[in-house]
């Protein structure tokens, strides 16, 4: 690809705007001195034109051009993968206000061409494309214009049936340094890579067995300076035509191309290692659940050997996480954004937990198109997660609730009472009587089993949905949702009260355990949780100055009679109560 002059160079080295507006006028007449040329000389050429952001636009009227040869856009007229060289052109044209290269035509077979991007977007408002086929010389296309002349791109040799340059151009001279005398003669092979020799013969064996254009060929050829240029050979075999008995080879200098063609590779390579070597599963499905490409990585995470669809990769996943998984597939093929999940992976170490990430390229192309993933092992953070959140919720040495976990839960559960119903929330509030003796009698460690066994005492005979915390020393909570009345409340009560008043054996021995419980109940859903607390720690008090080993209920109004309350003052009928010093009977209403 090279560049045709630079007739606006000058523009920026004038200091006022008069002298710059001169130079442009000059230059725009220099490439409109260009276009000209190329359209008288080549007039059955194809034009195209495209705006100052590169977006193809319509062929401007006042160009004398054929409808049959104007082009709805410039990189349709060509191969896939030459339309990046005309937006290199453009870019070039942009500058230097011509550019020129090869490309190959899309309507032609890939025949090469040559390209003209010329900038007119001061006399048409356009940059205009105009595609020439091959010519034996072009030098003369340009000449007469007084601008440097650009490095050939194309060129012409004339081969025998054994291919031996019988001739070749000026032009394959300057792409490969050698002179007509000392490639006349010689066998093409001499120059070919050895690594292309097997591909060169096979190509020219095939092109020999039927006359006319062969397929085309991509070869390096050594240059003169020992360097090695890639060439794109097209043979024409005219050996059974007696006016000619030859192979024309038209060779088309793809250095360039091949060169960005390395890069792209050699950056594929890195990111194929890069993604090797990241700690992370990483996959590329399209969008009928075919995997395209997965790293090592997401083996190792998975613990699946070899994944060909998405279904290998859910299968790895544990049955009860699957639906949300396959959910989150089908929502970012639909292009309805990503999705982030926690997940159970089954494996033969046992259950680990992984965070899937989908997410769908943002500017699908054909090359480019279902969606991305990565996996990443967190079984390490969940677990830590989840130990810090056990340190914040429960009491290390009865594994029952904290005392702030306890009340946020208890909280919670007020908040949730249902006022259109009479189902109301318990609170036991349970202290061991004469703890600190058997703590000074038989030591810390018995005190600490005695505090065990209550709990686990406690979790047994609570039901499913009871909460059981720990909020002080010898001080116990129980929460008990879905109690329908106060007198349900106290008869859980007693059954909690019966299990703890017993024994319990120590290392020393045998020590007799009992408890005093105060119950609270409510089904106001505006009460706060430290009101319900203290009125069943004040019925506690009650409980251990009755020292019966029996609960104590900080009574409440039943349903009936606070209908009738209700009706009679006015009042809220939802309320929690405390007992007044004779707690078998009068009570006092919070």
């Amino acid at each position: 690809m090279g560049q045709i002059g630079d007739p606006r160079a000058q523009r920026a080295r004038e200091s006022t705007s008069r002298d710059r507006q001169m130079v442009a006028s000059s230059a725009d007449d220099v490439v409109n001195e260009i276009l000209a040329g190329l359209l008288s000389r080549f007039p059955m050429s194809m034009v195209a034109a495209i705006d100052e952001s590169a977006m193809q636009v319509p062929v401007p009227d006042s160009l004398s051009i054929a409808d049959d040869r104007k082009l709805d856009s410039p990189f349709d007229a060509v191969l896939f993968a030459d339309r990046s060289v005309i937006v290199n052109l453009y870019g070039q044209a942009r500058v230097n206000g011509a550019a020129t290269g090869t490309v190959h035509l899309a309507h032609a077979g890939g025949r090469a061409a040559t390209a003209y991007v010329l900038d007119m977007h001061i006399s048409l408002g356009v940059f205009v494309v105009v595609f020439i086929d091959h010519v034996e010389d072009e030098s003369d296309v340009v000449s007469g214009w007084g601008l440097p002349q650009l490095p050939p791109r194309l060129a012409r040799a004339h081969k025998d049936g054994s291919a031996e340059y019988i001739s070749i151009d000026s032009a394959l001279t300057e792409i490969l340094g050698w002179r007509s005398d000392e490639l006349v003669g010689r066998r093409a092979l001499e120059i070919v890579h050895p690594d292309d020799r097997e591909t060169a013969v096979a190509n020219w064996m095939e092109m020999l067995e039927t006359p006319g254009l062969g397929r085309r060929v991509r070869l390096r050829h050594e240059h003169r300076d020992g360097r090695w240029i890639w060439l794109e050979i097209s043979n024409h075999n005219r050996l059974d035509d007696p006016t000619h008995v030859d192979v024309v080879a038209d060779m088309v200098d793809i250095s360039e191309e091949m060169a960005a063609q390395d890069a792209v590779q050699e950056r594929e390579q890195l990111l194929h290692e890069l993604a090797q070597t990241i700690p992370l599963g990483l996959f590329h499905s399209d969008r009928e659940g075919r995997i395209l490409f997965a790293n090592e990585r997401l083996s190792d995470i998975l613990g699946v050997e070899r994944m060909a669809t998405t279904a290998d990769l859910v299968d790895a996943i544990e049955a009860s996480e699957r639906p949300s998984v396959e959910e989150a597939i089908l929502q970012t093929i639909a292009g309805r954004g990503g999705a982030d999940l926690e997940l159970r992976i089954g494996s033969s170490d046992g259950v680990r937990y992984g965070a899937l990430r989908l997410r769908a390229p943002e500017h699908a192309t054909s090359s480019f198109s279902g969606f991305i993933g990565c996996v990443e092992d967190v079984t390490d953070a969940v677990m830590m997660r989840r130990r810090l959140e056990v340190q914040a919720t429960f009491d290390p040495l009865t594994e029952c609730r904290n005392r702030s976990s306890t009340l946020a839960a208890m909280d919670t559960m007020i908040k949730e009472l249902n006022r259109q119903s009479f189902v109301g929330l318990a609170v036991m509030y349970v202290d061991l009587d004469q703890f600190k003796p058997i703590n000074d009698a038989y030591g810390h460690a018995a005190g600490d089993q005695v505090l065990m066994v209550v709990a686990e005492r406690l979790n047994r005979g609570v039901r499913a949905g009871d909460i059981v915390g720990r909020i002080g020393g010898d001080e116990f909570v129980v929460i008990c949702p879905e109690v329908v009345s106060p007198a349900h409340a106290l008869r859980i009560g007693r059954t909690i009260t019966d299990r703890l008043c017993s024994t319990v054996k120590v290392a020393d021995g045998e020590v007799r355990v009992s408890a005093s419980v105060g119950v609270a109940w409510t089904d106001e859903s505006d009460l706060e949780a430290d009101v319900l607390i203290d009125a069943a720690d004040a019925a506690m008090y009650a409980s251990k100055r009755d020292g019966k080993c029996q609960p104590v209920l900080a009574e409440t109004l039943s349903m009936s009679a606070k209908a009738d309350r209700l009706n009679a003052s006015g009042t809220s009928s939802r309320s929690a109560a405390l007992p007044s010093a004779d707690s078998s009977s009068a009570s006092v209403i919070v």
